[in-house]
């Protein structure tokens, strides 16, 4: 009788496959459920003849093999109890309010209830806002919460409740002038877009005040740099002789500009259907399979969801703790900015290193993103200047106490520019221009993640100064 060393193994193999390939898009042996069930079955029966070969042949005792299957089988259950033992602490520590059951009982708004929806004109994967709409209110930031207001410093502090209004006209955007009067156009995200500023406020705005000439504003809120090129294909196609864009300024922002959305179409007719495995013990295994995933300590480790800190500097500083109140995202300070919360996702993205941009799975897609703009351009006979503006966190974060490692350089507005300079596209650096104000004037919401007034009003400056001419 050989030890059942497959038994072992097989534990091993569907432990660390779950981990590492269920649901990773990334590897080359991504794995499902099927797969995953066979691989187990496969290792479960190569493991024992693998055992059965090795005692016969004398290269291992049956007693040490039974001793090193009995290691690995213990190991396993060690580390199934660890991954259990960590979620209930987890558990135990998340706060015990409801937070989105909170906003019920909340009279104040925050700046993504009060902004117009978005709808898909066409089958191409781009976004319009809903026409003709206008709104106004006084509103936090985008990371506010209700259990906020239970903070003296927060409110005292950080949060910043502040008037705006939205005007969407029947083209779907948030501008005032008509379209067929401008030959300066502006393209992006929510940077472009003005979030959390009056129209007038925004850099767009700001920019053709300062030159007396009309700047369309074409920004959408969370457009990727796909579907802002779609966008404004779109735009050329629908007005036609309306429309004579003479210069385009495009807007590319470090939060998650690589991260969005790339894919072309999108399904205008979306079926729902009831899937096969609903109800059935296929289902069940699913969703343990997901369970070992999430839950695993090992997987927590890789993805630096787990910080080791001693419980002194836990004590000293915690950046999700203020005045007993825990939060979402992390509050730092500086002695010259004063308090300000952060988005952990952007903290993190500005950690990764050039690999991380150079391995991305979109940046082929916006390759070609940059490359059908120049075409764009030619065929319309524009020029094209690409913007670059970075994370608060790559910014400001390095006059913040205590604040976590970024990278040297922001290697995703480094990529852009150099696909900007392909293209033979105008480039402006608004990292490195910023960066002499960084240390003494905050550029964002202390509650949000965008351009406050400030910021919007010294990036219209500078893209002034670096694109236009006196005689412009």
């Amino acid at each position: 009788m050989h030890p059942n060393l497959g038994l072992m193994l097989a534990l091993a193999w569907a432990y660390l496959g779950a981990i590492f390939l269920v649901g990773e898009h990334r590897v080359p042996f991504e794995l499902g459920l099927g797969g995953w069930l066979v691989s187990i079955a496969i290792v479960l029966v190569a493991g024992n003849r693998l055992a059965r070969w090795a005692v016969q042949r004398r290269m291992i005792s049956a007693s040490t093999l039974a001793n090193l299957n009995l290691l690995g089988v213990v190991t396993v259950g060690c580390l199934v109890v660890l991954d259990v033992g960590y979620s209930m602490y987890l558990n135990s520590t998340s706060p015990s309010f409801d937070a989105t059951r909170s906003r019920l009982f909340d009279e104040n708004t925050w700046v993504g209830e009060l902004y117009p929806k978005v709808y898909y004109p066409t089958e191409r994967n781009f976004t319009l806002h809903k026409p003709n709409i206008l709104v106004s209110g006084s509103l936090f930031g985008n990371f506010y919460s209700t259990s906020m207001l239970n903070s003296r410093t927060l409110v005292d502090s950080v949060l910043e409740k502040h008037a705006i209004t939205i005007r969407i006209n029947e083209l779907g955007f948030r501008e005032s002038s008509e379209i067929g009067a401008a030959e300066i156009f502006t393209l992006g995200d929510s940077f472009t877009f003005g979030w959390g500023v009056n129209e007038a406020e925004s850099w767009p705005g700001l920019l053709e005040s300062h030159l007396g000439r009309t700047v369309y504003n074409l920004g959408i809120h969370d457009a990727s740099p796909r579907q802002e090129l779609e966008l404004l294909k779109y735009v050329l196609r629908e007005q036609g002789e309306k429309i004579r864009i003479r210069k385009l300024l495009w807007m590319f922002y470090e939060g998650n500009d690589l991260e969005d959305d790339y894919t072309e179409e999108i399904q205008r007719q979306v079926v729902v259907r009831v899937p096969l495995t609903r109800g059935t013990a296929i289902e069940a295994m699913e969703r343990f399979m997901g369970t070992i995933k999430r839950q695993s300590v090992v997987n927590r480790l890789r993805r630096g969801e787990i910080a080791w800190k001693t419980a002194k500097a836990v004590d000293a500083s915690n950046p999700y703790n203020v005045d007993g109140v825990a939060l979402v995202y992390p509050l730092y300070y500086s002695k010259q900015l004063g308090p300000r919360l952060f988005s952990k996702t952007f903290v993190d993205l500005a950690g990764q290193p050039a690999s991380y941009v150079r391995t991305h799975w979109n940046r082929e897609a916006l390759e070609e993103v940059m490359s059908e703009m120049q075409s764009l351009a030619d065929e319309h006979d524009f020029e094209v200047a690409v913007i670059t503006a970075p994370t608060a966190s790559r910014l400001h974060g390095p006059h913040f106490d205590n604040f976590p490692k970024i990278s040297e350089r922001p290697h995703f507005l480094d990529f852009v520019r150099e696909l900007s300079s392909s293209a033979g596209f105008a480039t402006v650096d608004l990292y490195e221009l910023m960066k002499p104000y960084a240390g003494t004037e905050l550029l964002y919401f202390r509650d949000d993640d965008h351009f406050n007034r400030r910021g919007n009003s010294l990036a219209a400056e500078l893209i002034q100064r670096e694109l236009f001419t006196p005689s412009d």
